[in-house]
């Protein structure tokens, strides 16, 4: 499985899931959460398939322009995302201006949220084991599939956190009954 994996050839996505529930080894999560987020998909038609069509599809948001205030708001957080890390430690190094690559890519996609702080860190995340491309891939995946909804998650009013918040406290509410009424008597919420 690993060596069709490195080697792209097709994989069986149904097995790769079932593996994939144990761990998948740092080694090939560059390639396999490409696979599993199935991300070539969104990639629109005209633009053909593989790494060569995500970066023609990458250049045309990057051809275009942003407001000062998102511009400003990207700078300032990919300072402050994983700083730490080798890929981003260095200010406007390779890291931070292929991740700021991303942001402003899905800044001008999804203009109804545009720039929302929290993109930041799961596109890096996502970074360190996948190329820029694959991250911004994987991340229209998470917005656009039914399974994920992120995308919710960041439009204004954050409706998807509200979601989110409400299965988590419903859940602890009637999993563990305890637990939901002392945080409640201690006035903690998430």
């Amino acid at each position: 499985m690993m060596k069709k994996i490195q080697q792209n050839q097709k994989v069986d996505i149904e097995i790769l899931k079932r593996r994939a529930r144990k761990s998948i080894p740092d080694s090939i999560r560059g390639s396999a959460w490409p696979i599993l987020a199935q991300s070539d998909r969104v990639i629109p038609s005209n633009y053909g398939w593989g790494t060569a069509a995500k970066q023609e599809w990458m250049k045309t948001f990057l051809n275009n322009g942003l407001t000062k205030k998102e511009l400003h708001s990207i700078f300032k957080d990919i300072t402050r995302t994983l700083p730490t890390h080798v890929w981003f430690a260095d200010d406007l190094g390779t890291g931070q201006r292929a991740l700021f690559a991303v942001l402003k890519c899905l800044a001008l996609h999804y203009p109804d949220c545009g720039y929302v702080q929290g993109m930041g860190f799961v596109s890096a995340v996502l970074m360190t084991y996948t190329t820029p491309e694959d991250s911004f891939c994987i991340m229209n995946t998470l917005f656009t599939n039914e399974k994920y909804r992120m995308h919710d998650l960041f439009l204004p009013g954050m409706p998807g956190l509200e979601r989110s918040f409400y299965v988590f406290l419903s859940l602890q509410k009637q999993y563990m009954p305890k637990v939901f009424s002392r945080l409640n008597e201690l006035g903690f919420s998430p």
